[in-house]
């Protein structure tokens, strides 16, 4: 189990703008993919999908992966943390570890935890690349999401893994953009679709 050191004060003060070019730098391995990906998240992954079926509901992002992506394991649930994820996942054979997490976590526990089971759970699973999202909008309190996918620009650059920054489409701002949320924390199947079809994009083009 590794120790969790703080974040600089300046590492914490990169602005938002940031994020795409610190992130995608990073690769998390240049091996030519198969396309097999092992996907973690919360209920922005799950949303009532059949994960033992690996079958996917329109909600999900992971319904709009292009045919190209195959998801060969998945974890996922409503209100899962971070630490939740690590407790949950298995070895997997999966080219790609794809992870969606965060939205439980801020405003909960600091980022350092956050990064601590993050690294868990790429431990785990053991996938030859690995592939990060940013989080989406979060209308109450945007200051929170915004933050935390700053945070994650600097660790995912630290690490050398791969930042996708998929929620371009679905913002206006800070917030989210019209049609996209419901209730200003989870995505409509329209915005699913849109970051589903942008999380393709990136892992396809860091094949």
């Amino acid at each position: 189990m590794r120790s969790m050191g703080p974040l600089s004060r300046r590492q914490l003060l990169v602005g938002l703008a940031g994020v795409s070019a610190l992130g995608l730098a990073g690769c998390g391995g240049s091996e030519e993919s198969d396309g097999s990906l092992y996907v973690v998240g919360d209920s922005i992954t799950a949303a009532d999908s059949d994960l033992a079926a690996l079958s996917f509901a329109e909600a999900s992002w992971v319904a709009h992966l292009d045919p190209r992506l195959n998801v060969v394991g998945a974890w996922a649930a409503a209100g899962a943390t971070t630490e939740d994820m690590a407790n949950g996942v298995e070895r997997s054979d999966a080219h790609t570890l794809v992870v969606l997490t965060g939205a439980s976590d801020v405003g909960r526990v600091a980022f350092e935890r956050t990064a601590y089971y993050l690294e868990e759970i790429i431990d785990r699973v053991r996938a030859r690349r690995v592939v990060v999202s940013t989080l989406p909008p979060r209308d109450p309190l945007p200051q929170l999401h915004t933050q935390f996918n700053q945070n994650l620009g600097l660790l995912t650059k630290d690490k050398g893994w791969r930042l996708c920054d998929p929620m371009e489409g679905v913002r206006s701002g800070v917030l989210w953009a019209p049609g996209m949320s419901d209730d200003g924390v989870h995505p409509t199947a329209a915005a699913a679709s849109r970051i589903g079809q942008a999380l393709s994009e990136c892992l396809l083009d860091a094949s």
